[in-house]
């Protein structure tokens, strides 16, 4: 139980270092103010979307602004911008291309809403995330689908929305969020659930959920999971994940927003870019822990339609009882002979 304990732990320190890169930089740096303003190769004209503005390719924060003195992380600067072209051959592409593949267009521009210092913090800290839900490929698939939207889609304001903001000291004129809405819609929640729902943590042989959730597994629900990896003891700023039924509801449509419709994969499905589904002990369906089937018997042993074996064994035994009955017989059967005196005092033995 004690090295149990401390594996769920550590993999909840991991867990709060992930959240909070992918939303802030490295909280070692020393901070925006020692950076160069990361818009400044923004014009006026795309700066103006100060207000939310909610449609394809905008974002609604990129980079940092402001630190979480609480929370020892980072704040995203809030921005209601075009989302930024990820040049070919640049870093930030490469990193987008092998750690959030779902946003990658292969063959076409890829757009994206986070700085290069986001992404190289996200690959380093799901290295664990790696090691614990590797052995589940579309497990670790969606969990990766997750923090990789809210970090870099480039349709953020269609699904997410700044529900807070605080001040920015370095940056006067902008602000940071410090708390997000994303609307999820209750599908690809369900399919993120049921996918880690059996993944075993293979150091304890305890299921992944109980760190992920926050509670044991056997309680936990995709919203409660949802809700606990959006908590403030996990991420610099609140998330607040908002489940839907489709059609979406009328303010969400009222924003012009769709909410987030992600395609992700249960654990019997190949993700993309894996070769394999996961294991059986991560995913025991049918397809996957095929029960052992009876090995065929080429023209079987059969005596009147009955299996041989059977039928000479019960024969035997119908035998044995008609013996044993006949031979019980004959040794009770009177003999028919009687012993009489005769003179002279001895006996004889008459029929």
């Amino acid at each position: 139980m004690g090295r149990n304990r401390w594996m769920v732990l550590g993999f909840n320190a991991a867990l709060l270092l992930l959240t909070t890169s992918c939303f802030a930089a490295n909280a070692n740096s020393n901070g925006p103010d020692d950076e160069a303003d990361p818009f400044t190769d923004y014009d006026a004209a795309e700066q103006q979307y100060i207000n939310e503005t909610h449609s394809p390719d905008r974002c609604i924060m990129y980079s940092q602004c402001a630190n979480n003195s609480a929370k020892s992380g980072l704040l995203n600067c809030a921005y209601n911008g075009p989302s930024r072209l990820a040049a070919k051959g640049s870093p930030e592409l490469a990193i987008v291309e092998s750690l959030c593949p779902m946003l990658y267009e292969e063959g076409e521009d890829t757009y994206i809403c986070c700085d290069i210092k986001q992404l190289e913090t996200l690959r380093d800290q799901t290295r664990v995330a790696l090691q614990m839900l590797g052995g589940c490929p579309s497990c670790y698939y969606n969990f990766m689908s997750v923090f990789c939207h809210l970090t870099c889609s480039r349709n953020q304001s269609q699904f997410m929305r700044g529900t807070q903001e605080v001040p920015a000291p370095n940056y006067p004129d902008k602000k940071a969020v410090s708390a997000v809405e994303l609307f999820f819609e209750e599908a690809p929640a369900e399919q993120f659930f049921t996918s880690c729902s059996n993944v075993q943590l293979s150091a304890t042989q305890s299921k992944a959920l109980d760190a992920l959730c926050g509670q044991p597994a056997s309680t936990c629900t995709p919203q409660a999971l949802l809700t606990f990896l959006g908590g403030t003891s996990h991420s610099p700023f609140l998330i607040k994940f908002t489940q839907y039924t489709q059609p979406p509801p009328t303010d969400i449509e009222a924003l012009n927003m769709t909410g987030w419709e992600a395609s992700l994969f249960q654990c019997n499905e190949t993700a993309p870019g894996y070769g394999k589904t996961c294991s059986c002990q991560d995913c025991p369906v049918p397809e996957l822990c095929p029960r052992p089937q009876p090995i065929p018997q080429d023209n079987p042993f059969r005596i009147l339609g009955f299996d041989g074996i059977t039928f000479i064994v019960l024969i035997s035994y119908v035998g044995l009882f008609f013996i044993s009955i006949f031979f019980f017989l004959m040794c009770s059967r009177p003999s028919g002979y009687v012993d009489v005196e005769v003179a002279g005092g001895g006996t004889e033995r008459l029929r």
